[in-house]
């Protein structure tokens, strides 16, 4: 009997076998190139995690191997290389000085961070933020949050184009992921920046309320690549793989 295997539909495949099937991806995590990887766009994302941790001070920022972070304004015991560290668990999660904060407090003002990426461009596809919060008495209170705020790409850091543009948005939480989508474009870029240029207020309390983020993750896939999924086999003989078209195979 004839049937049609969707490339949506993985399955196991004899390993030393796919020598013999070019046709079919193994699903290990390795990356693929244009233009086999194209044609899986509609059911493998092909997206990995863009922004990695910060290694070392620079001239212009914070950097590691792949990318710079910058942004104009940032607090000494709260620098903006912390977006970019661990999730949050319960062995981080009093560490109040785990996050970045802005030396401003006014909730108009406008706060830019700038994500160059050293060797290749990148399709950002979604994005993750936690809002900062807490203080010495409380972890948990809440501090000023994002309430309008652009997300654009750039290859030059003059022209900027628009990934995703959000008005008024209040549904925060302390420590506590929201995720938004980027895919206005498919466009690959150099540049990457979060623009945020007006805060809700935080909880009512002493002092002052600098604005700032807790973390801000960029989830993405080169320009010319795709990033298969690592699904594991429970046998080693074997692996799971997709077709790069629809298949009709005989069963």
């Amino acid at each position: 009997m004839e049937k049609i295997w969707f490339r949506g539909n993985p399955r196991l495949w004899y390993r030393p076998d796919l020598e013999n099937h070019p046709e079919l991806i193994p699903l290990e995590g390795q990356e693929v190139v244009l233009p086999r990887g194209s044609t899986l766009s509609e059911v493998i994302p092909g997206v990995k995690l863009l922004t990695k941790n910060i290694k070392k001070l620079e001239q212009c920022g914070w950097s590691n191997d792949d990318l710079i972070l910058n942004t104009a304004k940032s607090m000494g015991l709260y620098p903006v290389s912390n977006l970019f560290k661990d999730e949050i668990t319960s062995d981080n999660l009093a560490k109040i000085a785990d996050q970045w904060l802005s030396s401003d407090s006014s909730l108009d003002t406008k706060e830019t961070v700038i994500i160059q990426f050293k060797f290749e461009k990148y399709i950002p596809t979604e994005y993750w933020m936690i809002p900062a919060a807490g203080d010495g008495e409380n972890v948990l209170r809440r501090r000023p949050t994002p309430r309008d705020w652009v997300l654009q790409g750039s290859n030059d850091k003059v022209r900027w184009s628009t990934l995703h543009d959000v008005k008024d948005y209040e549904d925060w939480a302390p420590i506590t992921i929201s995720t938004f989508h980027a895919a206005k474009t498919r466009s690959a870029w150099t540049y990457i920046r979060l623009v945020i240029t007006k805060w809700n207020p935080g909880d009512e309390h002493g002092g002052e309320q600098y604005v700032g983020l807790r973390r801000l993750w960029i989830f993405g896939r080169p320009a010319r690549k795709w990033l298969a999924p690592d699904l594991p086999s429970p046998d080693p003989a074997f692996v799971w793989v997709v077709p790069i078209n629809d298949l009709t195979i005989k069963e």
